[in-house]
């Protein structure tokens, strides 16, 4: 029996099924015997649409509050939004070791590395964060209560993308407490409920701290910057609160 399990998520959007049927596909290309568990909240026409991916299909109650926060001015929907604490919730369900993948992925090559590996793995730390991203995560660091957490800040803190998330089964619990302790944290300093880059700072922070982190941009891609536009740099000016 495989230890390793297959996490992603498809929100209710025609194009989510389209992106995991390409990554499902990619997948099954290198590892046919993986178990793949999609938790969605699609409707019944669109669900059936994933059966033919042989997959675990799981029902999940997505909060539609921030679903009016998006790239609404550009005509590009973000239902994602809704979705930055289930990276963290999900994995917790599962035994073994698990492997999260965003739907807009693409697996190149064979995973045999990650899938045997007892580091945790992101997929590529964030290198072209523009200004008013690195000086809001550099506030956030200077201003978590680090002793509170029970954790070192770092020296140079990065960010990473959480597209790709592996998580081997002797660390997941201790790492998931303290991303949700790390994810209240910083959303108490931001006086919001949620912020698109919440989750993604948590295992940023969370990670390093805990020892050492790989990256697979060679063997997986993330092609999100394909979907927007990178010139539309719209989280930094994003207004939780108000339209």
């Amino acid at each position: 029996m495989c230890k390793t399990k297959v996490l992603t998520i498809a929100v209710d959007h025609a194009e989510y099924v389209e992106q995991l049927h390409f990554c499902v596909s990619s997948l099954r290309q290198f590892h046919p015997a993986l178990p793949v568990i999609v938790y969605t909240n699609l409707n019944e026409r669109m669900t059936r649409c994933l059966r033919p991916l042989d997959v675990d299909i799981r029902p999940i109650c997505v909060p539609r509050r921030f679903a009016r926060h998006g790239l609404r001015a550009h005509g590009v929907p973000r239902p994602e939004l809704d979705i930055v604490s289930l990276k963290v919730d999900l994995p917790a369900r599962l035994d073994g070791d698990v492997l999260f993948l965003d739907a807009d992925t693409e697996v190149c090559a064979p995973l045999d590395d990650l899938l045997s590996s007892d580091l945790p793995y992101l997929h590529d730390r964030e290198y072209n964060l523009i200004d008013a991203e690195e000086a809001w995560m550099r506030r956030i660091v200077g201003d978590l209560p680090w002793e509170q957490l029970g954790l070192s800040p770092p020296a140079e803190p990065a960010m990473y993308n959480s597209g790709v998330l592996f998580l081997p089964s002797s660390m997941r619990t201790r790492c998931l407490r303290l991303v949700r302790r790390m994810m209240k944290a910083i959303s108490y300093l931001e006086g919001q409920e949620a912020n698109p880059h919440c989750e993604q700072l948590a295992y940023s922070l969370v990670l390093p701290a805990l020892g050492d982190v790989l990256t697979c941009r060679k063997t997986i891609r993330h092609y999100w910057p394909e979907k927007y536009d990178l010139h539309v740099r719209w989280y930094p000016e994003l207004n939780l609160e108000g339209e």
